[in-house]
């Protein structure tokens, strides 16, 4: 549906100015915590959708990539504290005293260091800096929210509409299935009907049209000659609405199919 393709154009395009807003936020906080706290200490990366986690590598022989030095860990004490009051310090032990290996403990004592003389004022400065960005997001995310419900909204319509006009298809021609795809349903707990070729609806027997007349069609091998294909119609009465529910969804997808052709 065109408005649909719209709406989910505009959607897309909020998502993107969050995703920048989202990046600015990042950049601002590994700069401002580079230059503040951990000058000449290898912050390589901010990663965490709050920017919670702080990723100290460095380089070594006979790697492509670097590796981990440790990773701080800004977190809540609990789960519905508004602002981050705690810092934890994540490092491995190696058990090894090589030089890369002496320098990385070295190096995460310098970050506790830091983490000592520092932690309230570094808990205040996270939590401050991107307050005003976090406003612009929220407000981003706030207007796709409301354009997806108007989405769900819209393809909700559509179902019921959808199942409205097959319906009606199914009171007056039915579906009928290729060979190929023959269906099969329950008319009663006791009573399985397999092989369906065509299957129609004729009339609700109660007011509350919870049960129907159907005519099935089915076709199926003859027992006496498998080559040969034995084609029988029957009316059945009283038949609940929910064995036989499954035929409108399969009959709007054949209206879509044939939509398309």
């Amino acid at each position: 549906m065109k408005k649909i393709e719209k709406l989910e154009k505009q959607i897309q395009e909020l998502r993107n100015q969050e995703s920048l807003l989202h990046k600015e936020a990042k950049m601002e906080i590994e700069e401002y915590f580079q230059t503040n706290y951990f000058q000449n200490l290898p912050l390589t990366r901010v990663s965490g959708y709050d920017f919670e986690d702080f990723n100290f590598e460095r380089r070594k022989e006979g790697y492509d990539h670097p590796q981990e030095v440790c990773r701080l860990r800004f977190k809540r004490s609990h789960w519905d504290k508004k602002e981050y009051d705690d810092i934890a310090i994540d490092y491995y032990s190696s058990g090894t005293t090589d030089e890369w290996e002496v320098t990385r403990l070295v190096t995460i004592g310098k970050i506790a260091e830091k983490i000592f003389l520092c932690k309230n004022a570094m808990l205040k400065d996270f939590n401050k800096i991107p307050v005003e960005n976090n406003k612009k997001r929220s407000k981003l995310r706030s207007k796709t929210f409301k354009l997806e419900r108007e989405i769900d909204q819209i393809r909700k319509e559509k179902s019921e509409i959808d199942k409205m006009q097959s319906l009606h298809f199914l009171f007056s021609e039915g579906i009928e299935f290729d060979d190929e795809r023959l269906k099969s349903c329950a008319i009663r707990n006791d009573h399985y009907v397999r092989h369906v070729k065509k299957i129609k609806f004729l009339r609700w027997t109660n007011d509350n049209k919870k049960s129907l007349s159907v005519e099935i069609t089915t076709s199926s091998p003859d027992w006496r000659d498998y080559n040969k294909t034995v084609v029988e119609t029957y009316v059945y009465n009283k038949v609940r609405f929910t064995n036989v529910d499954h035929f409108i969804n399969l009959k709007t997808k054949q209206l879509n199919e044939e939509l398309v052709k």
